[in-house]
């Protein structure tokens, strides 16, 4: 476990006022890892919650008045230190609201998944605000929702994700904090091909879609030919 307690990280980084911050743990690409960077995240994605800090609308995270974008890096750089030689201190903002940014657009998407279904009506939809959600941006967001060319680009994302070759179940977690977990645990560098097992195989050792088990297959027939032992989700070698 990381300096925060993962069950209190909410009142321990709320208590932070700037006289102590915590070292963020990136790797060498600049992503968050280890406990903290766990933390780190999750904590950003509660921005999404308050609709004073980091509104939801308009849909556009680019078309957001940089005012939000400065009160919310004032709130990190509150509470945390980023490594200036792995993401250099012009661009900690911007790399900053880039996750900020996705964050936000799941959470929109979670929210229409949630409450948009092909009965629902416009007018009744708007009406009924989720909760942690401010009435004015909910209204703005079903609008847009229900807007015709929004629908038509909808179904056409749909059609894409459909055609989705591979589908990882690793979840909310990232590649790079699950590289770094199983490295951790073996003391050691992971290959990349592990890492691959990992989210795209299920636990029976099945890949997770016929592109996936085609991908497993051919690294199994190539790491065999090395001489390298290629193991996935239960821990044991396949080869």
């Amino acid at each position: 476990m990381g300096l925060l307690n993962l069950l209190a990280w909410k009142q321990d980084l709320l208590a932070l006022d700037g006289s102590w911050k915590i070292l963020l743990p990136l790797n060498d690409q600049g992503q968050p890892i280890d406990d903290d960077g766990k933390i780190f995240v999750p904590w950003l994605g509660t921005f999404c919650h308050n609709g004073l800090l980091c509104p939801l609308v308009p849909a556009g995270w680019p078309k957001v008045d940089e005012k939000f974008k400065d009160d919310c890096w004032k709130e990190i750089k509150q509470r945390y230190l980023i490594d200036e030689d792995i993401v250099k201190p012009l661009d900690q903002k911007g790399w900053a609201m880039h996750i900020l940014g996705v964050l936000r657009r799941n959470r929109r998407t979670k929210l229409k998944k949630i409450h948009v279904r092909g009965w629902t009506k416009e007018q009744v939809l708007a009406r009924r605000t989720p909760r942690r959600v401010m009435a004015e941006q909910w209204e703005e967001m079903v609008n847009y929702w229900f807007d015709e060319k929004t629908v038509t680009l909808s179904n056409k994302n749909k059609v894409s994700r459909g055609k989705q070759k591979e589908i990882a179940i690793s979840g909310a977690e990232s590649f790079a904090q699950i590289s770094h977990d199983m490295a951790k645990d073996k003391g050691a560098p992971v290959e990349r091909a592990n890492v691959y097992l990992k989210v795209y195989r299920r636990r029976d050792g099945t890949g997770v879609t016929p592109h996936a088990q085609g991908n497993i297959t051919r690294m199994e027939e190539l790491l065999s030919r090395e001489g390298v032992r290629l193991q996935g989700e239960t821990g044991s070698g396949i080869l």
